[in-house]
This record gives C-alpha cells, structure tokens and sequence, in this order.
C-alpha cells in the first residue's frame, strides 16, 4: 500500500515537473493553455518544416493539437532534443531560406515563447527588480 502511495505521489511530481519546465519558456499570455503552441501555429511551423525539408510531415487540418505537436516533435528530435518545444521555431527559421517564412517565425517566437533574458541579468539576476522602482 505504501509503495502504491509513493509511485502515485511521484507520478503526479515528475507530470507536474514536465509541465512546469514547458511553463518555463510559455509567453504569460500562453499560461493557462494545454501546450506551448495553439493549433495554427503548429500548422504554421509544420508548413514552413514542409517548405525547407524533403521529409515532409503529413497532416491533415482535422488533426487534435496532440497529434500535430507528436508529428511535429518526431521530425525534429534529431535537431531539438525531445519534446524540447521552444527550440522549434529556431531550429526551422535555421532551416528556411524563404525570407516570409523567418518573418512568420519570428513573430511566432515573439507572440507564443517568453523573450530571453538579457545576459546583464545573469551577473545579477534581481536587477530587472530596480526597474520597477
């Protein structure tokens, strides 16, 4: 009974770990969603994978959020670690040579994934603190 208890405790911590470090790389406006990116972008990311790589990605648009992150997440492990989300878009603005293509993308990393901290933070992380000031 007690092992039960503790496979159960530690199931829900390792489920709750693995959505707390997609959380991490969330836009605050994308907090309370499921997953990291909505159906269209996924759409949009697929698409551009399709326009710069021979090996497409089928899809169809009926297609849960869950099945295009899957079909998505298998074509690029070898680039992103998987189910690495946020590297995704770099990876296939990397990819493109179509200039419309890195402009989607980049709006994409603007609009769905938390901006990067500058490097000044790191040498004192509590320094966006004295902005508010």
């Amino acid at each position: 009974m007690y092992f039960n208890v503790m496979e159960k405790i530690e199931d829900k911590t390792n489920k709750t770990n693995k959505t707390n470090k997609n959380l991490k790389y969330c836009s605050p406006k994308n907090i309370n969603k499921p997953t990291l990116f909505n159906k269209n972008t996924l759409i949009l990311l697929i698409n551009a994978w399709n326009a710069s790589k021979e090996d497409k990605i089928e899809y169809n648009k009926s297609f849960t959020i869950s099945k295009l992150t899957e079909l998505l997440n298998n074509k690029i492990k070898p680039i992103c670690n998987d189910k690495e989300y946020w590297c995704w878009p770099s990876a296939i603005k990397e990819l493109s040579k179509d200039y419309k293509t890195k402009e989607i993308i980049k709006k994409i990393e603007e609009n769905d994934l938390r901006p990067e901290m500058p490097v000044e933070w790191y040498k004192n992380p509590i320094e966006w603190l004295s902005i508010m000031i």
